[in-house]
């Protein structure tokens, strides 16, 4: 009862303010009359006009202001974003690169592979209030396989996140070669050493191009060797990564390729139609944001110079598709180890690289491991025990220290 008296009172004041509107405006034209002509001013039009302007000013007005929060906190949030870019960084490697007091590694076949942990005490700049390492002191000499093991949470990531510079410790030191880490190039120190992680990074271009990132200048025997050394050159020359990449720029590339034959079958008049669409296509999705690789966006080599010495199969020119979506596990983690092979670092990180794969993938990529391993120091992070059992020495990693540490049998007959 009282809601429907409630909702007879809204819409009679809702008449009431309509009529009082009419009536000022009836009013209003009335007065406007010219005493020489004896015709009004005003029309009928002009109040209407008039009435309208004020409705659908107030109702827009009304949706602008309800907005105002979201504008408020959309302003504080890109106030946060800028303060990030604009502040800093404390490794900045850019400046770094132009400092020409900063100790330099010209040939990456210098480095020995020699890595010292000396009294490293480290926290996180988001959790100042809880060290990771507390007092961290280790020596891995050159070539030897090194296997990191301990609970979450001990410092095993962070060891690989403070050996390649992603940040620097609190107290103590890192050497490499008998060398602070701080005193080297940052591009030469990360030229030296690579990393390999359980989910690898594999872009939205060839199998060729991905592993191309990793020297852009290598020859084409250079990347079958190393995809040979990663075990991954069977499943790149069978064509088992295979599948068919709708994309437009695709879909016109292989038409570009096969013109004689489409136009044999279509005829001209046909393709270029074809063509004319695909183009539209194109454009369309580029408008959408939508990623487009390229031929040659990666591989910018002269493909009648010295780099082009060996034929490589069509399986290399086949599409990764975004993340790495058309490959499995196991083959873009093995493309992953291809792409740090061809670099020839001499120091190599396996950061728990096997442990989200099925047991079949896990066998080939731990050959391709093994292959890799091969005459430079490596340090493993993984918990799998069949991975670290022919390792040279094991580190126990607890509470942010060393607790134990020995080889694999020598460990197991202490019961650790």
């Amino acid at each position: 009862m009282k809601t429907g008296m409630a909702f007879g009172l809204a819409q009679f004041a809702q008449y009431l303010v309509f009529a009082s509107m009419f009536f000022c405006g009836g009013w209003i034209i009335k007065n406007s009359i010219d005493e020489e002509t004896g015709v009004p001013t005003l029309s009928p039009e002009d109040v209407f006009i008039a009435l309208f302007a004020i409705m659908f000013g107030a109702s827009q007005a009304g949706t602008a202001q309800s907005l105002g929060p979201e504008m408020g906190k959309a302003s504080q949030a890109a106030a946060t974003i800028f303060k990030i870019i604009e502040s800093p960084s404390t490794i900045d490697a850019c400046a770094i690169d132009e400092d020409p007091k900063a100790k330099r590694i010209h040939d990456t076949d210098s480095v020995q592979g020699k890595i010292e942990f000396r009294d490293v005490w480290f926290r996180y700049p988001t959790r100042k209030e809880d060290f990771v390492l507390k007092g961290l002191s280790l020596t891995i000499n050159p070539g030897d396989s090194v296997a990191l093991v301990g609970e979450s949470g001990c410092g095993k990531s962070t060891f690989v996140n403070l050996l390649m510079r992603f940040y620097d410790v609190d107290h103590g030191e890192i050497f490499l070669d008998d060398v602070n880490i701080k005193d080297y190039n940052l591009h030469d120190l990360r030229k030296g050493i690579s990393l390999v992680m359980q989910e690898p990074i594999v872009f939205n271009y060839s199998i060729a191009e991905n592993i191309l990132y990793g020297k852009l200048d290598a020859k084409n025997s250079e990347i079958l060797a190393a995809t040979d050394l990663a075990n991954a050159t069977e499943f790149i020359e069978s064509n088992q990564a295979f599948e068919l990449d709708t994309s437009a720029q695709s879909l016109k590339t292989e038409m570009a390729k096969n013109k004689e034959g489409l136009v044999e079958t279509l005829g001209e008049a046909r393709y270029e139609e074809c063509l004319e669409i695909l183009t539209r296509l194109v454009e369309a999705e580029s408008k959408q944001g939508k990623f487009q690789a390229y031929e040659g966006d990666v591989d910018g080599r002269d493909k009648n110079g010295p780099l082009f010495d060996a034929e490589l199969c069509a399986g290399f020119d086949i599409q990764c598709g975004v993340k790495g979506s058309k490959l499995s596990g196991g083959q873009k983690q093995r493309v992953a180890i291809a792409r740090t092979i061809i670099r020839k670092p001499k120091v190599l990180l396996l950061d728990e690289a096997t442990s989200a794969l099925d047991e079949d993938s896990q066998k080939k990529v731990q050959k391709a491991l093994e292959n890799a391993m091969k005459g430079r120091t490596t340090i493993i992070i993984a918990h799998r025990m069949s991975t670290i059992e022919k390792c040279d020495k094991i580190f126990v990693l607890e509470h942010g220290s060393v607790s134990e540490e020995g080889g694999f049998e020598e460990l197991k007959a202490k019961g650790g």
